[in-house]
């Protein structure tokens, strides 16, 4: 959704990877990592605490801009954050290894110092697995969770099977879990470990990660996980997921208990957080709208022009009453065409979502 904002600031798939700022999610002490959801995700061992942010705390106009895990001595108090990569935002998920060795999060990256002309290989956005040292809270580094033209949008929950030997990853925007062999992961990432360079490389998981198409919409939570299944929460189908290791990552689905009744407003949610839609999968409005907010990135826009970068704003500060305005965010956001009835679908759902009260009205 580029032309919410009557300058343009950032795109519903560009949109900067962060969301809601203040309005849903308060300002932290002083020792968080700024804006965040209200149940931070976190992780323990004896020594540390690792807490998961969702969105940075530092000013768009900061030179490094992401989002951070507060790494807290348990014995002490004193905390420290762990910055992620330039751009990281949207850290939903964080997961220990059963060997007490290594913490994994997985988050968004959006590359809001580029003008927004194209998606091939994250020009926009892209999703991330980043890995820290469990016994000294150091961060390591951080590798693509994306294919050179396949995205893997909206990572979402991160685990570790009980024996070690898989990472598994859901990834909401494409209906996916990425299913990672830990040993052979590990290997490869510590011969790249020291290359700045790393997150840059979307061929780094070939061969050692398997796409598993969940046959459902909207993968989130993990619910459960065993060394030789998992079972996934699929927020938009009525059933569940369950991947069978050892039956070649088979998919069983099992229905839920209550089905949803989708209305024009449900429908248009599916529609912003769906990436398959999108070209190359690589983004949703979702990617850098989380839970419909903004996101506190500044974002170089094609409907002012190159060289004017401008803060996001909510949808719905930017769409107030005008249809228009998300049909054509979509359509160049996800450089895709908007789906019969879509527009009015998507309209209802930013209906739905508070107003901050920025006050800019759609530049259409």
């Amino acid at each position: 959704m580029k032309r919410i904002a009557a300058k343009w600031v950032v795109p519903f798939g560009a949109l900067a990877v962060c969301g809601l700022g203040f309005l849903l999610f308060p300002p932290t002490n002083a020792r968080g990592a700024g804006r965040v959801p209200k149940r931070e995700p976190f992780v323990e061992t004896a020594k540390f605490r690792f807490t998961a942010h969702l969105l940075p705390r530092m000013v768009p106009d900061a030179a490094h801009v992401a989002a951070a895990v507060t790494v807290a001595d348990r014995a002490t108090g004193a905390s420290r954050d762990e910055l992620l990569p330039d751009g990281s935002s949207v850290q939903r998920g964080i997961a220990l290894s059963p060997d007490g060795r290594f913490v994994y999060t997985v988050h968004g990256i959006g590359r809001y110092k580029l003008p927004a002309t194209q998606l091939e290989r994250g020009w926009q956005c892209s999703s991330a697995l980043s890995v820290f040292d469990a016994r000294t809270g150091a961060y390591l580094n951080t590798v693509s969770l994306d294919d050179e033209t396949r995205g893997a949008a909206n990572p979402w929950s991160v685990a570790v099977t009980p024996d070690g030997r898989r990472i598994l990853v859901t990834h909401a925007g494409t209906g996916e879990l990425s299913v990672i062999d830990r040993a052979a992961f590990h290997k490869r990432f510590s011969e790249r470990m020291a290359d700045p360079d790393l997150v840059a490389d979307f061929s780094f998981l070939r061969g050692v990660r398997e796409r598993v198409d969940l046959k459902g919409d909207g993968p989130r939570e993990i619910l459960r996980v065993d060394d030789r299944s998992a079972t996934i929460d699929l927020h938009f189908s009525d059933f569940t997921a369950e991947v069978r290791f050892d039956e070649d990552n088979r998919v069983v689905h099992a229905p839920k208990a209550r089905a949803t009744a989708w209305d024009s407003a449900r429908r248009g949610e599916f529609l912003f957080n769906d990436a398959k839609a999108c070209f190359q999968q690589w983004q949703s409005c979702a990617s850098c709208h989380p839970d419909g907010g903004k996101d506190g990135l500044k974002w170089d826009l094609r409907g002012d022009g190159v060289g004017n970068p401008r803060n996001t704003i909510s949808p719905a500060d930017g769409v107030h009453d005008r249809m228009a305005c998300v049909a054509g965010s979509y359509e160049e956001d996800l450089f895709a065409e908007m789906p019969e009835g879509g527009a009015r679908n998507l309209f209802d759902f930013v209906s739905t979502l508070p107003r901050s009260g920025d006050g800019r009205a759609c530049a259409k």
